[in-house]
């Protein structure tokens, strides 16, 4: 579905430590590189990256996107305050007529998580997550995203995401970020309630740029 070994040049934004990156990697000949704003992430990527993968520290959402024939985003997107804006700057990135690829690998729908035994801690998780400046969407608010963009569904779906427990230095420093942010009340709700099954889906998503006109 994602025509990894017929590209030129592979790009993934918001790339971190190369979990992802290295993987694509070893699955293609195309040029592979990875952008991320932060140094100590892309040590690690360097570190775990095969030869050859090109690094750029920058801010993806912000600086030019490089030419590409495919570009990849795995947990990325929610950090887009305007996503439909950063798209239309990755698809004229790509080349025309149907052939550039926007692939989203996995993006959790915080909209849509749920806990058990139900309670408030997934709206409490919700508003931390907030606080930290990310940008919670819905599947069907990044694919419209998209479509706005002018980029054409190939295929999506969501996974119904599997029950665990929420990371306790996690919730812990969430708690820790609403008290800095003023609420006291909340922070103290989130840690008293983390002891749940947390349910988040996984949505994922294959897009091409458009056969003609826009």
């Amino acid at each position: 579905m994602i025509p990894l070994r017929s590209a030129g040049r592979v790009v993934e934004a918001g790339c971190g430590t190369g979990l992802i990156l290295g993987e694509v990697a070893s699955l293609t000949e195309a040029s592979v590189a990875g952008i991320d704003h932060d140094p100590s992430l892309l040590a690690e990527a360097a570190r775990r990256c095969p030869a050859g993968v090109d690094l750029v520290e920058a801010d993806a959402l912000e600086s030019s996107p490089p030419r590409a024939d495919i570009y990849l985003f795995h947990h990325f997107l929610l950090h887009s305050a305007d996503l439909p804006r950063f798209l239309v700057r990755v698809r004229e990135a790509l080349p025309g007529c149907g052939r550039g690829i926007a692939t989203v690998l996995a993006e959790y729908d915080w909209t849509c998580a749920s806990a058990a035994p139900p309670g408030p801690f997934p709206n409490l998780f919700r508003r931390s997550l907030a606080a930290l400046g990310l940008h919670l969407r819905s599947r069907a608010e990044v694919e419209a995203s998209f479509e706005s963009a002018g980029f054409r569904r190939v295929a999506s779906g969501c996974e119904p995401g599997i029950p665990s427990r929420p990371d306790e230095w996690f919730v812990e420093s969430q708690a820790a970020l609403l008290e800095e942010k003023g609420d006291p009340h909340g922070a103290d709700a989130l840690r008293a309630g983390s002891d749940v099954l947390m349910v988040v889906p996984l949505m994922w998503s294959v897009w091409r740029t458009p056969v003609g006109g826009r």
